[in-house]
């Protein structure tokens, strides 16, 4: 009976298994600054590499679908002009 059940639990939490993960990308303008905020469900280790004229920012963990939908709802392009995201 518990090996059936155990096996149950398994199956139950299949489907989940390899899904990526929606995380929505919001902004904000501040005096001074620009702001983007990843609602992920939790702490994301991120590593941060800049170039002359663009940053590149990366999350390690599951496999994520970024929503950039409404970034430049709030942002005006003069600090920030583009958000891409990339295969890796």
């Amino acid at each position: 009976m518990m090996r059936h059940l155990a096996v149950i639990a398994f199956l139950w939490g299949l489907p989940t298994i390899g899904l990526a993960q929606d995380v929505t990308v919001r902004s904000g303008e501040h005096q001074g600054y620009s702001r983007l905020v990843f609602d992920f469900p939790g702490r994301v280790p991120w590593s941060l590499d800049q170039a002359e004229d663009a940053a590149i920012l990366r999350f390690e963990g599951s496999d994520f679908l970024f929503n950039t939908d409404a970034v430049f709802d709030r942002l005006q392009r003069d600090r920030i002009r583009a958000v891409t995201v990339g295969q890796d």
